[in-house]
């Protein structure tokens, strides 16, 4: 019998540790929990909203890694779509250094963009990596309903 994620993590409280699949719920530089909630709580959409943002966003990637060849405009357009799609992901520590990014190349500062931008490369496919690994390893129909009910729960005992 397949246990909830629910039951997994009291489970691993008695015990514990961690299970694996509860770890992966807690996506860093990710707010998973508003994420779903911004979603309308519906797990199918989210899993698919994340499933898009990754893959569209390492296609993004490639783009800018040599400003150089691309060009800046591109840079600009690139980084900019990268910033908003990260707000509204709620990935909002990849959105920020986006945005520095950004202004950084719409006011000539190639130095910062030549320092900044392979950490914000390597950053982004770090998010996109723990965002695959979250999508692989779940049901989408139960694993975000779950977590949104262990976050009301923690919510509730925090007051």
């Amino acid at each position: 019998m397949k246990l909830s994620i629910l039951e997994k993590q009291v489970k691993a409280e008695k015990t514990n540790k961690k299970e694996s699949d509860v770890e992966e719920l807690s996506v860093e530089d990710l707010n998973v929990a508003q994420g779903f909630e911004r979603f309308d709580r519906n797990p199918e959409l989210y899993a698919t909203v994340l499933r898009t943002y990754a893959s569209d966003v390492r296609i993004l990637l490639k783009t800018i890694e040599d400003v150089e060849t691309n060009g800046i405009m591109n840079y600009i357009v690139t980084i900019h779509g990268i910033k908003g799609a990260s707000f509204e992901l709620l990935a909002n520590r990849i959105a920020e250094i986006a945005k520095k990014l950004e202004y950084a190349a719409v006011t000539g500062d190639f130095k910062y963009i030549k320092i900044n931008n392979p950490i914000f490369i390597r950053e982004a496919h770090r998010l996109l990596d723990r965002i695959d690994i979250l999508l692989d390893n779940i049901d989408s129909s139960d694993i975000f309903s779950a977590y949104y009910e262990q976050c009301e729960v923690n919510l509730f005992q925090s007051k």
